[in-house]
């Protein structure tokens, strides 16, 4: 009797390894890409990458999360087709401080290397008023970082 209630086992095992993997494979499926550029990881980075150098600028953080959208360009000025390396995101981000202050990052993104950097042209705020402007945030191997 061990065995059947094993091959049971193991066949509901392998039904829910399958259930998740068709799960993550659908939720990648949706996500906006561009240019190489995926809309949720410009936003993870973006948030991961934002909260960090606005600490490091003196801002205590409470939260912050960001949303990012893939701008869609056929054509560049010219009228020629775009190449498939060109993607932008437009990305906002809005969090607190831990005074309650409005805190907001937001522009455009070309390029993110996961958890470390950002690069585009993007403003962040405090209270609404400007505290940085910058082309990149975080470490892109550049030995810069904002």
């Amino acid at each position: 009797m061990g065995a059947p209630t094993r091959v049971r086992r193991w066949r509901h095992t392998a039904i829910a390894l399958g259930a998740v993997g068709a799960a993550l494979g659908t939720l990648a499926a949706c996500d906006d890409v561009e240019g190489g550029l995926r809309a949720s990881t410009v936003a993870v980075t973006t948030d991961k990458v934002g909260t960090r150098a606005l600490e490091r600028g003196g801002i205590d953080v409470q939260w912050l999360t960001c949303t990012a959208q893939i701008k869609r360009e056929d054509n560049d000025a010219s009228g020629e087709p775009r190449s498939r390396d060109t993607g932008r995101a437009q990305v906002s981000c809005r969090g607190k401080t831990e005074k309650s202050q409005d805190l907001e990052i937001g522009g455009t993104v070309t390029y993110v290397r996961e958890d470390r950097c950002v690069r585009g042209a993007l403003t962040g705020k405090l209270a609404g008023r400007v505290v940085f402007e910058a082309d990149l945030i975080g470490e892109c191997g550049s030995g810069r970082s904002a």
